[in-house]
């Protein structure tokens, strides 16, 4: 059903263009749960150094792939295995291979799944890739996973991707643009993923100072970044073509 046919006409009688029309959004499930995706930062800060957030060895020996048919890590890559754990308590099943250079960095896991304590911190079963080019860092994500840079692990994983561009580098994590692009699969549904914005943390620490998000589930759903006007944590949402409340606490 067509969510116009949802809106009394006595709704659309009295809408005008200072006061919008407001209709009660639809539950999509899987937009709510493709939201962790959707920011750069958490897999950056993943890719550029996962022994920070992992709790890796830092003297733990390098290994060669488990599979033979995998193709070989780069020379200067460090395959982390179950040995690799120095933290009481952690465990990692498979295998996680890191490799960084100069002009970037990247994360593959080979249904890499880590436990703190028996609790599933981090599933990795793909590749995170990032590329340094002059000012732009280009960030790759094509895997399926929960933990640092997506949902937590006791949600339903992800499968991602998506392709990010941050300008300028050096302005990252503090001023920055975003664009970003693709999928994301959710709930057994695929949203589609178009978006572009800026981060200004000096002047608005909540949210994007501008920028547009457009999701497509089940419907299309288009959210307004205004923190430069009201920064406020909120974020202006339509369904449809429909204006819908606020959404809070989208974070990007």
């Amino acid at each position: 059903m067509r969510l116009a046919l949802l809106v009394p006409l006595s709704l659309l009688a009295c809408g005008t263009a200072d006061q919008p029309v407001v209709v009660e959004a639809p539950d999509d499930a899987a937009v709510v749960a493709a939201m962790p995706a959707l920011s750069p930062e958490p897999l950056l800060d993943l890719v550029d150094d996962p022994r920070v957030h992992l709790g890796i060895d830092p003297a733990c020996p390098v290994e060669a792939p488990l599979d033979p048919a995998l193709a070989a890590p780069p020379p200067d890559a460090e395959v982390w295995s179950a040995e690799c754990m120095r933290d009481v308590g952690v465990e990692l099943e498979g295998t996680l291979t890191w490799s960084r250079g100069p002009d970037g960095a990247s994360l593959v896991g080979d249904r890499a799944v880590l436990r703190r304590d028996g609790v599933v911190e981090l599933a990795l079963d793909g590749a995170i890739e990032l590329v340094e080019q002059g000012d732009l860092l280009l960030l790759d994500a094509a895997a399926g996973w929960c933990g640092p840079g997506g949902p937590a692990c006791d949600a339903d994983s992800l499968t991602v991707d998506l392709s990010f561009t941050v300008f300028p580098s050096e302005g990252y994590p503090v001023a920055y643009d975003v664009t970003v692009s693709g999928a994301v699969g959710a709930l057994d549904s695929l949203v589609s993923v178009e978006g572009v914005w800026s981060v200004d943390d000096q002047s608005c620490p909540e949210e994007p100072a501008n920028g547009v998000l457009a999701l497509r589930g089940g419907q299309r759903h288009a959210f307004e970044l205004d923190g430069a006007e009201r920064c406020d944590g909120c974020a202006g949402w339509s369904v449809g073509g429909f204006r819908a409340p606020a959404w809070c606490g989208l974070d990007l």
